[in-house]
Protein backbone atom coordinates (compact mmCIF):
# COMPACT_ATOMS: atom_id res chain seq x y z
CA UNK A 1 0.00 0.00 0.00
CA UNK A 2 1.39 3.23 -1.08
CA UNK A 3 -0.03 5.78 2.33
CA UNK A 4 -0.95 8.60 0.04
CA UNK A 5 -2.11 11.39 2.34
CA UNK A 6 -4.86 13.96 0.86
CA UNK A 7 -2.08 16.41 1.94
CA UNK A 8 0.16 14.99 -0.54
CA UNK A 9 -1.97 15.94 -3.12
CA UNK A 10 -1.68 19.76 -3.94
CA UNK A 11 -4.72 21.10 -6.03
CA UNK A 12 -2.25 22.70 -8.04
CA UNK A 13 -3.31 25.49 -10.91
CA UNK A 14 -7.12 23.39 -11.31
CA UNK A 15 -10.02 24.62 -8.94
CA UNK A 16 -11.58 21.41 -6.76
CA UNK A 17 -14.56 23.74 -6.54
CA UNK A 18 -16.15 23.01 -9.77
CA UNK A 19 -19.35 21.77 -10.52
CA UNK A 20 -20.34 18.21 -9.96
CA UNK A 21 -23.14 16.02 -11.66
CA UNK A 22 -26.59 15.42 -9.17
CA UNK A 23 -26.82 11.94 -10.44
CA UNK A 24 -22.96 10.37 -9.71
CA UNK A 25 -21.45 8.77 -6.32
CA UNK A 26 -17.78 9.73 -5.27
CA UNK A 27 -16.05 8.36 -2.05
CA UNK A 28 -12.76 8.64 -0.85
CA UNK A 29 -11.08 5.33 -1.76
CA UNK A 30 -9.80 3.65 1.49
CA UNK A 31 -8.96 -0.05 0.00
CA UNK A 32 -7.45 0.36 -3.25
CA UNK A 33 -3.51 0.92 -2.98
CA UNK A 34 -2.77 5.21 -3.67
CA UNK A 35 -5.84 6.74 -1.90
CA UNK A 36 -8.02 8.78 -4.84
CA UNK A 37 -11.47 9.04 -5.23
CA UNK A 38 -14.13 6.07 -6.49
CA UNK A 39 -16.79 7.38 -9.05
CA UNK A 40 -19.67 5.71 -9.64
CA UNK A 41 -23.37 6.32 -11.30
CA UNK A 42 -26.13 4.88 -8.45
CA UNK A 43 -28.18 1.21 -9.35
CA UNK A 44 -30.94 2.20 -11.88
CA UNK A 45 -32.98 0.67 -9.23
CA UNK A 46 -35.24 3.15 -8.11
CA UNK A 47 -34.29 3.71 -4.47
CA UNK A 48 -30.42 4.26 -4.65
CA UNK A 49 -29.99 8.74 -3.99
CA UNK A 50 -26.71 10.02 -5.23
CA UNK A 51 -24.73 11.48 -2.12
CA UNK A 52 -24.90 15.35 -1.51
CA UNK A 53 -22.04 16.71 -3.36
CA UNK A 54 -21.90 19.74 -0.93
CA UNK A 55 -19.91 17.22 0.91
CA UNK A 56 -17.96 15.15 -1.53
CA UNK A 57 -16.76 12.87 -1.21
CA UNK A 58 -18.74 10.65 1.07
CA UNK A 59 -17.06 9.84 4.06
CA UNK A 60 -19.69 7.18 5.56
CA UNK A 61 -20.51 4.30 4.13
CA UNK A 62 -22.73 4.26 0.94
CA UNK A 63 -24.78 0.81 0.43
CA UNK A 64 -23.74 0.76 -3.14
CA UNK A 65 -20.42 2.17 -2.61
CA UNK A 66 -18.23 -0.54 -4.75
CA UNK A 67 -16.16 -0.62 -1.91
CA UNK A 68 -18.76 -2.00 0.67
CA UNK A 69 -19.29 -4.63 -2.40
CA UNK A 70 -18.28 -8.49 -2.89
CA UNK A 71 -15.66 -8.15 -6.09
CA UNK A 72 -16.52 -4.50 -6.14
CA UNK A 73 -20.39 -5.35 -7.44
CA UNK A 74 -19.03 -7.02 -10.79
CA UNK A 75 -19.69 -4.28 -12.52
CA UNK A 76 -19.46 -4.67 -16.55
CA UNK A 77 -17.08 -1.43 -16.77
CA UNK A 78 -14.91 0.08 -15.17
CA UNK A 79 -11.91 2.94 -15.85
CA UNK A 80 -8.81 3.02 -14.19
CA UNK A 81 -7.90 6.83 -14.90
CA UNK A 82 -4.84 8.47 -14.25
CA UNK A 83 -5.02 12.43 -13.79
CA UNK A 84 -3.05 14.97 -15.38
CA UNK A 85 -1.30 17.60 -13.99
CA UNK A 86 2.22 17.93 -15.45
CA UNK A 87 3.38 15.21 -13.89
CA UNK A 88 3.83 17.33 -10.54
CA UNK A 89 0.20 18.44 -9.43
CA UNK A 90 -3.26 17.87 -8.98
CA UNK A 91 -5.18 14.82 -7.84
CA UNK A 92 -8.77 13.18 -8.25
CA UNK A 93 -9.90 15.77 -6.27
CA UNK A 94 -9.05 18.79 -8.57
CA UNK A 95 -10.50 16.16 -11.63
CA UNK A 96 -13.35 15.48 -10.09
CA UNK A 97 -15.79 16.87 -12.96
CA UNK A 98 -14.12 15.48 -15.58
CA UNK A 99 -14.52 11.99 -13.34
CA UNK A 100 -18.36 12.60 -12.56
CA UNK A 101 -18.82 13.44 -16.29
CA UNK A 102 -16.88 10.30 -17.51
CA UNK A 103 -18.87 7.79 -15.32
CA UNK A 104 -22.15 9.75 -16.18
CA UNK A 105 -21.51 9.06 -20.14
CA UNK A 106 -19.84 5.43 -19.69
CA UNK A 107 -21.72 4.42 -17.31
CA UNK A 108 -18.22 3.12 -15.37
CA UNK A 109 -17.37 2.72 -12.19
CA UNK A 110 -14.02 4.42 -12.23
CA UNK A 111 -10.87 4.01 -9.59
CA UNK A 112 -8.89 7.49 -9.63
CA UNK A 113 -5.84 6.64 -7.66
CA UNK A 114 -3.45 9.66 -5.97
CA UNK A 115 0.38 8.12 -7.45
CA UNK A 116 3.07 9.59 -5.92
CA UNK A 117 4.69 12.30 -7.62
CA UNK A 118 8.06 14.18 -8.03
CA UNK A 119 10.35 15.67 -7.20
CA UNK A 120 10.08 13.60 -3.96
CA UNK A 121 8.57 10.25 -6.30
CA UNK A 122 10.37 11.08 -9.65
CA UNK A 123 9.87 8.06 -12.69
CA UNK A 124 9.56 5.20 -12.57
CA UNK A 125 7.51 5.61 -8.89
CA UNK A 126 4.78 7.06 -10.49
CA UNK A 127 4.05 4.06 -13.04
CA UNK A 128 4.33 1.80 -10.49
CA UNK A 129 2.17 3.08 -8.18
CA UNK A 130 -0.77 3.11 -11.61
CA UNK A 131 0.32 -0.83 -11.81
CA UNK A 132 -0.51 -1.49 -8.25
CA UNK A 133 -3.68 -0.04 -9.10
CA UNK A 134 -4.11 -1.76 -11.55
CA UNK A 135 -3.16 -5.56 -10.31
CA UNK A 136 -5.17 -4.55 -7.35
CA UNK A 137 -8.35 -4.18 -9.39
CA UNK A 138 -7.80 -7.50 -11.25
CA UNK A 139 -6.19 -9.43 -7.97
CA UNK A 140 -8.37 -8.14 -5.33
CA UNK A 141 -11.17 -6.68 -6.69
CA UNK A 142 -11.29 -9.70 -9.04
CA UNK A 143 -11.81 -7.62 -12.24
CA UNK A 144 -11.29 -9.30 -15.40
CA UNK A 145 -9.09 -6.93 -17.43
CA UNK A 146 -11.51 -7.23 -20.65
CA UNK A 147 -14.11 -5.03 -18.64
CA UNK A 148 -11.26 -2.55 -17.92
CA UNK A 149 -10.23 0.59 -19.80
CA UNK A 150 -7.46 2.52 -18.94
CA UNK A 151 -8.01 6.84 -18.99
CA UNK A 152 -5.72 9.78 -18.28
CA UNK A 153 -5.60 13.33 -19.98
CA UNK A 154 -1.83 14.89 -20.36
CA UNK A 155 0.65 13.46 -18.36
CA UNK A 156 -2.09 11.04 -17.34
CA UNK A 157 -2.67 10.51 -20.95
CA UNK A 158 1.15 9.35 -21.16
CA UNK A 159 0.55 7.31 -17.66
CA UNK A 160 -1.98 5.61 -19.96
CA UNK A 161 0.51 3.73 -22.25
CA UNK A 162 3.63 3.73 -19.82
CA UNK A 163 1.52 1.59 -17.14
CA UNK A 164 0.19 -0.79 -20.34
CA UNK A 165 4.24 -1.16 -20.90
CA UNK A 166 4.73 -1.93 -17.51
CA UNK A 167 1.92 -3.71 -16.72
CA UNK A 168 2.67 -6.62 -19.57
CA UNK A 169 6.10 -6.20 -18.51
CA UNK A 170 5.21 -7.94 -14.82
CA UNK A 171 2.83 -10.14 -16.75
CA UNK A 172 -0.70 -8.97 -15.95
CA UNK A 173 -2.83 -9.24 -18.94
CA UNK A 174 -3.64 -5.72 -20.67
CA UNK A 175 -6.71 -3.95 -19.99
CA UNK A 176 -9.31 -3.40 -22.85
CA UNK A 177 -8.20 -0.41 -24.20
CA UNK A 178 -7.07 3.34 -23.44
CA UNK A 179 -8.52 7.01 -23.52
CA UNK A 180 -5.74 9.27 -24.05
CA UNK A 181 -6.62 13.06 -23.93
CA UNK A 182 -3.97 15.32 -24.19
CA UNK A 183 -1.55 13.25 -23.68
CA UNK A 184 2.23 14.10 -23.16
CA UNK A 185 4.47 11.49 -24.33
CA UNK A 186 7.68 13.37 -25.15
CA UNK A 187 9.33 14.62 -22.72
CA UNK A 188 12.75 15.39 -24.45
CA UNK A 189 10.90 18.40 -26.25
CA UNK A 190 9.24 21.27 -25.05
CA UNK A 191 10.21 23.84 -28.15
CA UNK A 192 9.75 22.81 -31.65
CA UNK A 193 6.72 22.78 -33.76
CA UNK A 194 3.12 23.71 -31.62
CA UNK A 195 4.90 23.93 -28.39
CA UNK A 196 6.19 27.08 -29.26
CA UNK A 197 3.25 28.25 -32.61
CA UNK A 198 0.52 27.48 -30.04
CA UNK A 199 2.02 29.38 -26.85
CA UNK A 200 0.16 32.13 -27.73
CA UNK A 201 -3.86 30.24 -27.54
CA UNK A 202 -2.96 27.09 -25.43
CA UNK A 203 -2.01 27.78 -21.34
CA UNK A 204 0.87 25.33 -21.32
CA UNK A 205 4.03 27.35 -20.92
CA UNK A 206 6.98 25.93 -22.39
CA UNK A 207 9.38 27.28 -19.07
CA UNK A 208 6.88 25.20 -16.94
CA UNK A 209 6.97 21.97 -19.30
CA UNK A 210 10.94 21.95 -18.87
CA UNK A 211 11.02 21.72 -15.33
CA UNK A 212 8.08 19.53 -15.08
CA UNK A 213 9.47 16.78 -17.07
CA UNK A 214 13.08 17.21 -15.21
CA UNK A 215 11.75 16.73 -12.28
CA UNK A 216 9.84 13.84 -13.23
CA UNK A 217 12.59 11.62 -15.07
CA UNK A 218 15.10 12.91 -12.29
CA UNK A 219 17.81 14.05 -14.39
CA UNK A 220 18.31 15.51 -18.43
CA UNK A 221 19.91 12.39 -18.98
CA UNK A 222 16.89 10.48 -18.34
CA UNK A 223 14.15 12.39 -20.75
CA UNK A 224 14.12 10.09 -23.18
CA UNK A 225 13.75 7.01 -20.99
CA UNK A 226 11.26 8.58 -18.87
CA UNK A 227 8.81 9.62 -21.80
CA UNK A 228 5.79 7.55 -21.98
CA UNK A 229 6.10 7.77 -25.97
CA UNK A 230 9.04 5.97 -25.59
CA UNK A 231 7.80 2.52 -24.15
CA UNK A 232 7.36 -0.78 -26.37
CA UNK A 233 4.53 -0.45 -28.19
CA UNK A 234 3.77 -4.11 -29.26
CA UNK A 235 0.36 -5.62 -27.97
CA UNK A 236 -0.53 -2.49 -26.79
CA UNK A 237 -4.73 -2.46 -26.92
CA UNK A 238 -7.28 0.05 -28.86
CA UNK A 239 -6.51 3.16 -27.95
CA UNK A 240 -8.21 6.59 -28.39
CA UNK A 241 -5.89 9.97 -28.53
CA UNK A 242 -7.83 13.42 -28.43
CA UNK A 243 -5.92 16.30 -28.99
CA UNK A 244 -7.07 20.10 -29.61
CA UNK A 245 -5.89 21.88 -32.59
CA UNK A 246 -4.76 24.77 -30.72
CA UNK A 247 -2.56 23.05 -27.89
CA UNK A 248 0.97 22.92 -27.26
CA UNK A 249 1.05 18.81 -27.84
CA UNK A 250 -0.83 18.76 -30.47
CA UNK A 251 2.13 18.36 -32.83
CA UNK A 252 4.55 15.52 -30.56
CA UNK A 253 0.91 13.74 -29.86
CA UNK A 254 0.41 13.42 -33.81
CA UNK A 255 3.64 12.21 -34.83
CA UNK A 256 3.30 9.61 -31.74
CA UNK A 257 -0.21 8.01 -32.76
CA UNK A 258 1.44 7.60 -36.28
CA UNK A 259 4.12 5.63 -35.04
CA UNK A 260 2.00 4.08 -32.50
CA UNK A 261 0.08 2.98 -36.15
CA UNK A 262 3.07 1.88 -37.73
CA UNK A 263 3.60 -0.83 -35.07
CA UNK A 264 0.34 -2.00 -35.38
CA UNK A 265 -1.39 -0.40 -32.60
CA UNK A 266 -5.36 0.35 -33.10
CA UNK A 267 -5.36 3.93 -32.78
CA UNK A 268 -8.27 6.67 -33.30
CA UNK A 269 -6.87 10.18 -33.12
CA UNK A 270 -9.31 12.77 -33.09
CA UNK A 271 -8.31 16.70 -33.62
CA UNK A 272 -10.70 19.46 -32.30
CA UNK A 273 -10.71 22.18 -34.32
CA UNK A 274 -9.68 25.44 -31.57
CA UNK A 275 -9.73 23.29 -28.70
CA UNK A 276 -6.85 24.13 -26.14
CA UNK A 277 -5.04 21.69 -23.48
CA UNK A 278 -6.99 18.68 -22.12
CA UNK A 279 -10.57 20.64 -23.21
CA UNK A 280 -12.73 18.23 -21.95
CA UNK A 281 -12.50 19.17 -18.31
CA UNK A 282 -13.85 22.52 -19.94
CA UNK A 283 -16.93 20.81 -20.74
CA UNK A 284 -18.98 22.24 -17.49
CA UNK A 285 -18.68 25.57 -19.61
CA UNK A 286 -19.51 24.55 -23.19
CA UNK A 287 -22.96 23.77 -24.52
CA UNK A 288 -23.58 20.66 -25.58
CA UNK A 289 -23.18 20.39 -29.24
CA UNK A 290 -19.21 21.67 -28.84
CA UNK A 291 -15.63 19.96 -28.79
CA UNK A 292 -15.62 19.41 -24.85
CA UNK A 293 -18.83 17.61 -24.69
CA UNK A 294 -18.36 15.53 -28.06
CA UNK A 295 -15.11 14.12 -26.59
CA UNK A 296 -17.50 12.55 -24.02
CA UNK A 297 -19.42 11.49 -26.28
CA UNK A 298 -16.47 9.88 -28.17
CA UNK A 299 -15.41 8.32 -24.61
CA UNK A 300 -18.12 6.41 -24.42
CA UNK A 301 -18.45 5.29 -27.91
CA UNK A 302 -15.27 4.14 -27.24
CA UNK A 303 -15.68 2.07 -24.16
CA UNK A 304 -18.80 0.56 -25.49
CA UNK A 305 -16.50 -0.69 -28.74
CA UNK A 306 -13.56 -1.93 -27.22
CA UNK A 307 -16.14 -3.58 -24.45
CA UNK A 308 -17.74 -5.25 -27.80
CA UNK A 309 -21.04 -3.38 -26.96
CA UNK A 310 -21.60 -1.98 -30.75
CA UNK A 311 -19.48 -2.09 -33.85
CA UNK A 312 -16.54 -0.38 -35.43
CA UNK A 313 -18.78 2.06 -37.83
CA UNK A 314 -20.76 2.93 -34.55
CA UNK A 315 -18.04 3.96 -32.65
CA UNK A 316 -16.48 7.79 -33.47
CA UNK A 317 -18.17 10.85 -34.58
CA UNK A 318 -17.10 14.52 -34.82
CA UNK A 319 -14.29 15.66 -34.86
CA UNK A 320 -11.77 15.45 -37.65
CA UNK A 321 -10.01 11.91 -37.34
CA UNK A 322 -6.58 11.60 -37.90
Amino acid sequence: HMNVKESDSPIGIVPSWLPTLPKVNVSTNKTAPGGGEWVWPPPDDGKSLPVCHRYLPYESDLPDDPQQLENLGNPERVILYLHGGGFVLCSSKTHRSLLMMLSDCTGATILSPNYRRPPEHPWPVPVEDCVASYRWLIEVGKLDPSKIVFAGDSAGGGLVVATMAKAREEGLPLPAGGIMWSPWLDLTDSFSGTWTTNQDTDFLPRDWAYKFSMAYAGGKDRLAEASPGNVNLEGLPPLLVEVGDAECLRDSALVWVERAKAAGVDVEAVVSDGMVHVFPLFAIFANKDLPPHQSYERAASFVDKVLGVCSDSESLTSGELV
